[in-house]
């Protein structure tokens, strides 16, 4: 076959999955955020003994490589930086990872993943913007729903302690985030305010972060909700965008993981959210982490099996509780810079279209990501999917769909 056949062919094939009927696609795209969503499927691992788990895996797996063999397939030679830049991420987890004897098995399942749903909503966002919406919105609202019932059946945890349907309470955000968020996009993107749908999703969100007890996840929708009512003023969007966001996620980093201004705010701390002020044993964990970065491992990290050497008092963690830090520990400066350089563009993004309300709405959320990074890590396909849907939606004014419909993002 020809060169211009194969490009013939390549075209057809593409025209013909991107044309695909409405209802189609979005399942296709719910079932791929299924499998891709969850960092590990607790709730197979007991169910039934374990019985589902295997076939769980092969699925994930025929999703991760069918994405990518597309996405690679359907190129016409031009290059896409955030996608680069995330695939040169996932290698610099990898390098550590061989260098040090951890788990390839672990790369592969979960930073394998990562590239996936960037490259999916690279090929989609642009050309069918409604159905990527619909389709991650049904696979998170779905999870979301049999989260609640878990923690409503179970309030002390399904399998252990503070483990429900969707692993730990701390996680429950990964996907009441996306859940509201592309609710959100679908009314403010397609001409709609505030849907009865989104008022669903958000009764949903609001019940999971309640139920799960998590004071971060708490925090980071309390400044949500005002950040979302706030931008309803255009002129407020000006403050409430995507590089103050970031700017704001640096300092928090630098104050309560670096400076450790906690140790100041003992009494508030305790009255307020009552925690003490190691924030339910971060800091400890930040104290073993920062130690343990000397030599090369400042510049390589530990890789994915770097948890390993994070134990205190003979108890096992399994990150470093820090965006920012998890990072550093997992791939060193070199993953760090790299990740830097994902946020960053996705900030910057996000400030050239901050006065569109759609974008604005973004801008929220990805501050409220940033938030519970102070206390949690990112790296997972939540918050993966969720800045390349940022920058991505950010980064062109108007978004065209395959079958012609244009989509403005709206300025009032």
């Amino acid at each position: 076959m020809g060169r211009l056949e194969l490009c013939e062919a390549r075209a057809f094939v593409i025209d013909a999955i991107l044309r695909a009927n409405g209802i189609l696609l979005t399942t296709l795209v719910a079932l791929a955020a299924l499998f891709l969503i969850p960092s590990n499927s607790t709730f197979l691992y007991y169910w039934q003994g374990g019985l589902f788990l295997e076939g769980f895996e092969v699925v994930r797996w025929i999703i991760i490589l069918f994405i990518g063999s597309f996405y690679f397939f359907s190129r016409d030679g031009s290059r896409d930086a955030f996608v680069l830049i995330t695939l040169a991420l996932v290698l610099a987890a990898l390098l550590p990872t061989l260098l040090y004897e951890g788990s390839k098995e672990l790369w592969a399942h979960n930073w394998l993943a990562y590239v996936a749903v960037v490259m999916l909503v690279s090929m989609l966002v642009h050309r069918r913007p409604k159905e990527l919406l619909a389709g991650v919105l049904l696979a998170a609202c779905g999870l979301s729903v049999c989260n609640v019932v878990s923690m409503v059946l179970f309030p002390g945890g399904v399998y252990a302690a503070e483990f429900y349907f969707y692993d730990n309470r701390n996680a429950a955000y990964q996907i009441s985030f996306l859940s509201l968020a592309c609710s959100l996009l679908l009314d403010y993107a397609f001409r709609k305010r505030f849907s009865l749908r989104s008022l669903m999703v958000f009764v949903v969100v609001i019940a999971q972060t309640l139920l799960s007890g998590s004071a971060t996840t708490s925090l980071a929708m309390l400044f949500l909700v005002a950040s979302l009512l706030v931008i309803q003023k255009k002129r407020m969007r000006g403050f409430f965008n995507g590089l103050t966001m970031l700017v704001g996620s640096g300092i928090l980093f630098l104050l309560v993981v670096v400076v450790r201004i906690e140790n100041h705010m003992g009494p508030f701390i305790a009255g307020v959210f009552g925690k003490s002020i190691t924030f339910s044993g971060r800091t400890p964990i930040w104290d073993l982490a920062f130690t343990l970065l000397d030599g090369q491992h400042v510049v390589f990290g530990y890789g994915v099996s770097g948890n390993e050497y994070l134990i205190i008092n003979q108890a096992h963690y399994y990150h470093t509780h820090n965006i920012y830090l998890d990072v550093l520990f997992t791939s060193g400066l070199i993953g760090l810079i790299l990740m830097l350089c994902l946020l960053g563009l996705t900030a910057i993004r996000l400030y050239k279209c901050r006065h569109n309300i759609s974008v604005a709405v973004l801008s929220s959320f990805f501050g409220a990501y940033l938030m519970v990074g102070t206390m949690e890590p990112m790296t997972n396909v939540s918050c993966f999917l969720f800045i390349s849907l940022a920058y991505y939606w950010s980064k062109r004014s108007r978004l065209t769909h395959a079958n012609g419909i244009s989509v403005r993002y709206r300025n009032a």
